[in-house]
């Protein structure tokens, strides 16, 4: 570096007159910069990346999650932490590489049993990580974490192995209303918010909306809808997605949901004393009854199939 500035200043020798001094001066800080070797330094990108997901984006197979579309705005790495570990590198899957663009049907396999041994309602947060190109084709500790993140909850579906013949304890190839109670989780505590034993409208339409929003995004998607139209409410309101989404965001807010059962007789059916309130013991007999297809007081395997799915996210 030394013998590199001597060089630069051998540039810049001039006879000091008086009048050219200053001149000289400006002239061996100018070339002694220009003759630095900072030019071979790494300049880092500024990440661009960008995480389109939603929570409707993806499904889940076994160990598997399978995205239909990420966009990202440079070549990325996709990869997943427990919620717990938010701040942590603790991958519960391998760096999948994503191209500048948008993505489709990305499949991120877990680690065994990630997925499948998880609780319901298990939250996992996908990453993004920028590619900084120092190893072909392979994440590095180095790749640099975005800020970009996407918390989804993976559900129970994935997960239950019950089946009919489990819930049919006596063997008789049907549920009887004792047997059906035991093929869903009844919060029914949790639910009546004024604890006064009984869920009132606003309770019960809280509640069936809850329910039917699997991934507690605090909207009902087009396929929640289809789920709960097959599973609980089926015969009180027509199969109108389009019509009921009055802002045509693509999903139902709360008030939406209100305004199909507001004038249906969903609640006061369950209602079975008009006393107002629904008891658990009426909760459970509109669900039976809405779930006995062929009202013979009896669930075949064929129905506890049609509900079954849905319950699982309660």
């Amino acid at each position: 570096m030394f013998n590199q500035n001597m060089r630069c200043m051998k540039n810049v020798m001039i006879d000091f007159k008086p009048w050219a001094l200053y001149l000289g001066m400006f002239l061996l800080v100018f070339t002694a910069a220009g003759c630095s070797d900072d030019d071979d330094a790494v300049i880092t990108p500024v990440p661009t990346g960008t995480f389109a997901l939603t929570a409707d984006d993806y499904t889940v197979s076994d160990n598997t999650i399978t995205l239909e579309s990420i966009t990202v705005g440079q070549t990325t790495w996709l990869t997943a932490v427990h919620a717990s570990g938010a701040g942590t590198s603790d991958f519960i899957a391998d760096p999948v590489r994503l191209q500048e663009g948008t993505n489709t049907n990305v499949q991120l396999v877990f680690n065994d049993n990630e997925i499948t041994d998880a609780e319901e309602g298990h939250e996992i947060i996908l990453r993004l990580y920028a590619d900084n190109g120092t190893t072909s084709g392979s994440w590095d500790a180095s790749d640099q974490a975005l800020s970009a993140t996407e918390t989804i909850i993976v559900l129970a579906e994935a997960q239950d192995t019950q089946a009919f013949a489990d819930f049919d304890t006596d063997g008789n190839g049907t549920l009887d209303a004792d047997e059906v109670r035991a093929t869903y989780q009844n919060d029914f505590t949790t639910w009546d918010a004024d604890e006064d034993g009984g869920l009132n409208s606003e309770e019960f339409y809280n509640t069936t909306f809850t329910n039917t929003d699997a991934d507690k995004d605090g909207v009902i998607s087009e396929e929640e809808w289809d789920s709960g139209f097959g599973g609980m409410f089926g015969a009180w309101s027509d199969d109108d997605f389009a019509t009921f989404d009055t802002n045509s965001d693509g999903s139902l807010s709360s008030d939406e949901w209100n305004a199909v059962f507001s004038e249906s007789d969903w609640f006061i059916t369950y209602d079975a004393d008009e006393d107002t309130v629904i008891t658990e013991d009426e909760w459970d007999a509109g669900l039976f009854g809405d779930w006995d297809l062929n009202a013979n007081d009896l669930i075949e395997e064929n129905e506890f199939d049609f509900y079954r799915p849905y319950v699982l996210t309660w």
